[in-house]
């Protein structure tokens, strides 16, 4: 597999690494296998008997599951090999804020790497600070294969229940338990954030599957409440090519994102007069104006009844 002679336990795990970039990454294979099995010979014992453990629990339960500092590190190192030349993070100016202060990421979502890639990014920019704090909000799916749970563990998930217009039928719940579990899955959050943690939160409630965004989840807007916060809006593209939808492992691909400018969560909400389906609206206009045009989806320039929401979204950014 390598030129590493890698212990049993280490060549295991390597191999469940390799397993999740699929038939897709022939040409850099050899780069991975060595970029991985370096990782993996530079970990302590504890820290690979810690991994494997966390791959077999992570996702279990609904709630909080910690970060696998190995698990970023391998991570990492296969997104240094996979991100082709012209990848990188604009706006990372924002990022100051997060520096100071818990942050809300929202952003748009077109791949079942994005939150690998925008930490990643995060980290490439120089702010690994701010990336080692990140909690991504996810669904289900995130931990159904071995694959998607090893890369969940590059930073802290909060398993949630999906919405019922986005949740997949293997996955769906009846609305007594979606609520339940939401407002469990809200009081994590706030835990998270309070502990000084920044939260990821793909606005549209699941992947895209056409590039294009989907309307934001007014249900969303709830984490705006929580008090002291920052907000920053991401837009990614490119990922989709990197973790195309049909499960067949990872590609070369370049992927760019772009950040907004941090805005105060409290005067979103005040801004829209405690209205969450307008919030989302703004949020999904803040996002949409980072994004190539042929992402904008739902929130393209031409899209109607958001006159509101563009309005808003221009004072709150001039402000």
């Amino acid at each position: 597999m390598t030129d590493f002679a890698l212990p049993p336990e280490r060549t295991k795990l390597a191999e469940q690494v390799l397993a999740m970039l699929g038939d897709r990454s022939v040409a850099k294979r050899a780069d991975l296998s060595g970029a991985v099995a370096r990782t993996l010979v530079e970990a302590r014992d504890e820290e690979i008997h810690g991994f494997l453990e966390q791959i077999g629990s992570t996702g279990g339960d609904w709630g909080y599951h910690p970060a696998n500092a190995l698990a970023r590190r391998v991570m990492g190192a296969v997104q240094q090999v996979l991100l082709l030349p012209g990848s990188g993070l604009a706006g990372t100016e924002s990022l100051e804020v997060a520096r100071e202060r818990p942050t809300l990421f929202f952003g748009n979502h077109v791949s079942f790497s994005d939150a690998n890639v925008l930490e990643h990014l995060v980290t490439r920019a120089g702010y690994d600070d701010v990336a080692q704090r990140m909690v991504a909000a996810v669904g289900p799916k995130v931990y159904t294969s071995v694959p998607r749970r090893i890369a969940s563990l590059a930073f802290g998930t909060i398993k949630l229940p999906q919405s019922a217009s986005r949740a997949t039928a293997e996955v769906r719940l009846r609305a007594r338990e979606v609520a339940r579990l939401s407002h469990q899955a809200l009081a994590v959050a706030r835990e998270r954030l309070a502990a000084r943690e920044h939260l990821i939160v793909f606005v549209e409630g699941s992947r895209s599957h056409d590039q294009g965004m989907k309307t934001a989840l007014p249900a969303v807007a709830r984490y705006l409440s929580f008090p002291d916060l920052a907000m920053i809006p991401f837009g990614l593209w490119g990922s989709e090519r990197l973790s195309p939808p049909d499960d067949r492992g990872l590609a070369p691909a370049r992927v760019e994102g772009r950040l907004g400018p941090a805005l105060d969560a409290a005067r979103i909400l005040d801004a829209c007069g405690q209205n969450r389906v307008l919030c989302m609206q703004v949020v999904g206009v803040l996002i949409a104006r980072l994004l190539p045009p042929a992402y904008r989806g739902a929130y393209a320039k031409d899209a109607p009844k958001l006159e509101r929401a563009r309005e808003l979204a221009r004072e709150l950014s001039e402000a």
